[in-house]
């Protein structure tokens, strides 16, 4: 929803860099003017809050599959606390490290995002112990997910089959019908929704096998339920 928007107000990614024309072998040109920088800030805003709303869904997981916790929908949001921006800097760290990864050899940086899936759960363990240290949890979150990283990408791989076979699917389909314009944004939009759910799937399973397996024993050897504390 957020691209459609972007998009149809001029403010996507064209706002911020000019594609080459066919044919034509040169990289994409920066946009210095006043439309390409709102659309980097909507972007980083968007990255933002994404992210910490991505953390705290997969701490959410984490809770009901450890401790059969009743979550809410403002459990999600559970990084937008008083250490919000600790929260922030793990999470564009973590990025980091990921493209950088994968700029350089790809292998490194695909191996790493898999031991980042649940650092979410790490962080929010970390934080209630009122260790708030950004290499921390990124250094937990690698350490918990050793022996289990095969585990992890098996279970991605076969969430990406699955999207991508819906993904040409849909695509054959929207051409065979000729459709362009708005439908073309819908068959977007709910392609990217059932790509959302798929892979949320795929995380729940991740995270519940983790727990199954006793990987988060690693840094959460407490018997009582996250509940039991409080994040300031």
């Amino acid at each position: 929803v957020y691209s459609l928007i972007t998009n149809l107000m001029g403010l996507g990614t064209e706002a911020i860099f000019t594609m080459p024309d066919p044919g034509e072998i040169a990289p994409p040109t920066f946009n210095p003017d006043g439309e390409s920088f709102l659309a980097i800030i909507l972007q980083l805003l968007y990255f933002i809050i994404v992210g910490l709303v991505g953390l705290g869904i997969v701490l959410s997981i984490y809770r009901i599959a450890r401790y059969g916790t009743d979550v809410s929908f403002a459990d999600q949001f559970y990084f937008f606390n008083r250490k919000w921006f600790k929260a922030i800097l793990t999470h564009f760290v973590s990025s980091l490290f990921t493209l950088i990864g994968l700029a350089l050899l790809v292998v490194p940086g695909i191996v790493f995002s898999i031991a980042m899936v649940p650092l979410g759960a790490v962080m929010g363990v970390n934080y209630l112990k009122g260790e708030y240290g950004i290499m921390k949890s990124i250094r937990d979150s690698w350490n918990m997910t050793k022996g289990f990283k095969g585990m992890i990408f098996g279970r991605i791989v076969i969430a990406g089959v699955i999207v991508l076979a819906i993904a040409i699917a849909s695509t054959i389909a929207v051409m065979a019908a000729g459709a362009a314009g708005p439908m073309a944004y819908i068959q977007q939009v709910v392609l990217t929704i059932v790509t959302g759910l798929i892979m949320y799937v795929a995380l729940i399973d991740i995270i519940r096998e983790l727990v199954e397996r006793g990987a988060f024993e690693r840094i959460d050897k407490r018997e009582e339920s996250l509940e039991e504390g409080e994040i300031v």
